[in-house]
């Protein structure tokens, strides 16, 4: 039954989140919404984004975006208040003018139906688990409702036990992998992080043919130049600040939805010993599926 519970971390902290019949999240506001938006019906140009948070979501939807609209131009708004399935209403989703870019975390499981039974163009990112825990630990230090302060190393435990918004990654990763090899007609694509970093004009043009958009190499150029992050995140923070209410008063100041962009930067964090017990529980989870393969 939907409650909120409270969760210790590797040293005793606790973190306090909504569990939604055991799909967890950071407070209740989501659930208003959350089978409304799964009975929610799919357009034919429609597309949806999926990632574990910190995967590189945001960066998606502006490439997507810029994509769909044939311009090199970075959005406004966020992509929180533009389609994304955990703090929209589904009367909001009705309303949003074609062609839309929606967003979720959710698992695949719980999708909205109409987009699996119609295939429509579904996009997976994937990152480095390393990384995706240490910017998730950023970000969740600094939500205030969960009144969490832990250390990263206390951090470590919540996020291999998945006793953080959206449960583990490993089970975010096994639940798409089966539903993918299940739906094989669905063929969805999966865009990598650390690809997309390294060949940025390859990776979006094969995306680009995947949603079947005719585009040009100078918008495929333009494009990956438009949301490279030394130019992205500036735009962002001065044109669209995220929430501050969120966000507890002494980290506002800190507060950006794109924090470093950077690949690699577990190694700043991690220590050997980390290092090599994260690697155990996650190759004890996955082994080598597909997905995890592609890093």
């Amino acid at each position: 039954m939907p409650a909120y519970r409270t969760f210790l971390d590797g040293q005793g902290r606790p973190i306090k989140l909504y569990d939604n019949d055991g799909r967890l999240l950071v407070s209740h506001g989501p659930v208003v919404n959350w089978h409304d938006v799964t009975a929610m019906t799919s357009r034919d140009d429609d597309v949806l984004l999926c990632g574990y948070p910190k995967s590189g979501s945001h960066w998606l939807w502006e490439i997507v975006t810029m994509l769909k609209k044939g311009r090199a131009e970075l959005a406004k708004d966020h992509m929180e208040t533009t389609g994304f399935l955990m703090t929209s209403t589904a009367s909001q989703l009705e309303n949003l003018p074609s062609p839309r870019v929606l967003t979720t975390h959710r698992h695949f499981h719980e999708l909205p139906s109409d987009f699996i039974l119609k295939r429509r163009k579904i996009v997976c990112i994937l990152r480095d688990p390393r990384d995706v825990c240490v910017s998730y630990y950023h970000m969740l230090t600094t939500v205030k409702a969960l009144e969490y302060d832990g250390t990263f190393d206390g951090f470590l435990s919540l996020f291999l036990e998945g006793h953080v918004p959206f449960n583990s990654w490993a089970s975010w990763v096994l639940n798409y992998e089966k539903a993918l090899k299940e739906h094989p007609d669905l063929s969805a694509h999966v865009v990598v992080y650390e690809q997309l970093k390294a060949n940025p004009v390859g990776t979006i043009r094969r995306l680009a043919d995947y949603l079947e958009i005719g585009v040009t190499p100078g918008l495929v150029e333009a494009v990956a130049a438009q949301t490279h992050f030394s130019n992205m995140k500036p735009f962002k923070d001065n044109s669209s600040p995220p929430l501050t209410s969120l966000y507890k008063a002494n980290k506002v100041k800190d507060i950006s939805l794109f924090r470093k962009g950077e690949q690699g930067q577990w190694r700043q964090w991690f220590t050997s010993e980390q290092a090599a017990r994260f690697d155990r529980h996650i190759h004890k989870q996955l082994g080598r599926r597909s997905l995890q393969a592609k890093l």
